[in-house]
């Protein structure tokens, strides 16, 4: 039995989670709020560790160490706030019709949907009278075409209009500046080929641009071997989860079915290769030449050099962090819970990047990581004695449904839609897509040693593509199979989180009024669910919006939306916009109806004098 007091990593990492919540929230810190921090930071340190409480106030050196974390954590998010610099670009005098020459390194891999997204990190500003003036931070600018695409490391000189991106166009829509400025990134613009020009070449020790290479490399050898097409689109997304070339109607059915993650390497990936690892190692009979400890330790170098040649995306780093801190915790034989260790790396991540809390693949990696570990095992003691015979089966369908019930507060509160047959692709789908990542990896190095041999055998590897692409394919087809639409708040969503962790620790420590909470959780969440029907019940509102400069206008009346939109809009678009409002507002039948300009500024007449009439409008 392990208690709070023996976890205190997950302490740690609970005020440090709070103090970058709230920091946002106390404003821009100037040198007397520093010192009003620091002074009891230095304070609750010297008790922390200075003096000696009681077995009956055990709990106070926990609670002083949340304070110490959360003011600490505070201190560091402004610290860290490139904005605080009177050189950052959001803090020069440029006006968004004024094109400016900054000189700039690009940071990360460029991405294709549609148009190029390159982000440059600036470096200097080149005035009108032709001098260098010290210009920070990173901005982002779209290109529809390019000569050449730049490199991370490359330094460019561009020529381009900085604007402030907007905020989400509809409530409960994706907010894209929420998303850059979580990034650190805070102004865009678009640029041509001939604004774009290369001064210098990137570095060679840039490893950013390496692993980009050898990743793009990689690709490209997959589609010699898979054909131009979709089944290589889909098998470089298995293995280095490079999605700009698949296409969006895949891409859906991965949603649809809850098998999207197999398309992003994350955690799962980095597990399934550690293991596959591992596999071929005992194959080779590493394990009698060298032990199971260097075994461990050659499948985690292992791991690290697939990191790399991935291109060192966020998501692959944060996993193979958490997973050599597991593998390192029993190398070296400690007692330590791994929830502890766990706790330690999502710590050390946030104090590298605070912002990273705000990133929802952080957020469900680690939920997920959590879910798996502490309620794998009690889900398979569930199962009966017959089934547990099959260890393998047993084994996936515990970490699937462990994972699934650790991200289902995130889930709804997010996406606000549940993929039914969760169960069905995690098993299928999982089990082929490990196939598809052995029998893949195998052949490009065997390509590497001699390429008709791995030519020879591509067509294995592309009937396991084929073999998944079907098998989602059928499970997409499956009647409901996912529930969209779904109202949940974020109180919703913290009360059924609550809810996850109390069931995780009655199921390692028996609690004696585990029921009665439980119930009680399950009554506020009804409670909630029932003033929202009542509320959507009753609406009569009127909303308009700006969508791509063309207004729509949208009647809300129960359970019902009228939605009016400019012709030129594409209602696929617009729909999908809705969506998150939609759910937020409980709506069950949308009627959409294009209409001529004229037009649409009549009706956005009529209704909103109706309304106002009643005194109950509403317009964005």
């Amino acid at each position: 039995m392990i208690t709070i007091h023996e976890l205190p990593a997950l302490r740690l990492l609970c005020g440090v989670i709070a103090g970058i919540t709230a920091a946002p929230y106390i404003t821009s810190l100037t040198g007397e709020w520093i010192f009003l921090l620091i002074c009891p930071v230095i304070v609750l340190f010297l008790l922390f560790y200075n003096r000696r409480v009681d077995f009956n106030r055990r709990y106070l050196p926990g609670i002083i160490q949340l304070v110490l974390t959360f003011f600490l954590a505070v201190i560091l998010v402004n610290f860290t706030d490139e904005r605080r610099s009177g050189s950052h670009i959001v803090n020069l005098d440029i006006s968004p019709d004024t094109t400016v020459t900054l000189i700039g390194k690009c940071v990360d891999p460029p991405r294709h949907t549609g148009s190029w997204q390159i982000v440059f990190r600036s470096l200097h500003q080149i005035t009108d009278g032709g001098r260098l003036r010290r210009a920070t931070g990173k901005f982002i600018v779209f290109c529809k075409d390019l000569d050449a695409v730049p490199r991370p490391g490359e330094i460019y000189r561009i020529a381009v209009r900085l604007t402030v991106p907007g905020s989400a166009a509809v409530p409960g829509s994706f907010d894209y500046r929420s998303y850059l400025e979580s990034q650190r990134i805070y102004k865009t613009g678009f640029v041509s080929a001939a604004d774009l020009n290369k001064i210098s070449e990137t570095s060679v020790w840039n490893m950013r641009n390496w692993s980009t290479r050898a990743r793009d490399w990689l690709v490209a050898r997959s589609t010699e071997l898979l054909g131009e097409g979709e089944y290589a689109d889909v098998a470089a997304g298995l293995l280095f989860g490079y999605r700009d070339r698949i296409d969006a109607q895949t891409e859906e059915m991965f949603v649809n079915t809850g098998s999207v993650h197999l398309l992003a390497v994350s955690g799962m990936h980095v597990v399934l290769i550690y293991n596959n690892l591992l596999f071929f190692l005992r194959l080779l009979r590493f394990s009698k030449k060298r032990g199971e400890r260097r075994l461990s330790v050659l499948a985690i170098a292992g791991i690290w050099v697939f990191t790399f040649i991935a291109g060192l995306a966020a998501s692959i780093v944060r996993a193979a962090v958490m997973l050599s801190l597991v593998v390192a915790g029993s190398l070296i034989r400690r007692s330590g819970h791994t929830v502890n260790i766990v706790s330690g790396g999502a710590v050390v991540m946030l104090l590298w990047e605070p912002l990273m809390l705000y990133d929802v693949g952080f957020q469900l990696s680690f939920a997920a990581v959590m879910g798996i570990i502490l309620l794998q095992q009690p889900i398979r003691n569930m199962f009966p004695a017959s089934v547990l015979r099959f260890r393998d089966m047993t084994d996936l369908l515990s970490v699937t449904v462990a994972a699934q019930i650790g991200t289902l507060p995130l889930i709804l509160y997010y996406f606000h839609q549940f993929p039914v047959y969760f169960l069905v692709s995690g098993i299928v789908a999982v089990f082929i897509s490990d196939w598809v990542i052995k029998i893949g990896f195998v052949l490009l190095f065997v390509s590497v040693v001699w390429m008709p041999a791995a030519v020879y055998f591509s067509l294995l590897w592309k009937i396991s593509v084929v073999a998944l692409l079907k098998s989602i394919h059928l499970i997409d087809c499956l009647p409901f199979g996912l529930v969209s639409g779904i109202y949940f708040s974020l109180p919703m969503a913290v009360i059924l989180a609550v809810l996850i962790i109390l069931t995780c620790i009655h199921f390692h420590v028996r609690m004696r009024y585990y029921g009665h909470l439980s119930i009680g959780l399950l009554l506020i969440l009804f409670t909630l669910d029932g003033i929202s029907l009542i509320r959507a019940k009753s609406t009569s509102e009127v909303r308009t919006y700006v969508v791509q400069n063309k207004s729509v206008l949208v009647e809300y009346k129960g359970f019902t939306s009228f939605v009016y939109a400019d012709n030129r809009l594409d209602s696929a678009k617009v729909s999908e916009l809705l969506a998150g409002e939609r759910a937020n507002r409980r709506i069950r039948a949308s009627l959409y109806y294009g209409k001529r300009p004229e037009e649409l500024e009549a009706i956005c007449r009529v209704r909103t004098s109706k309304v106002d009439n009643g005194n109950k409008l509403s317009s964005n």
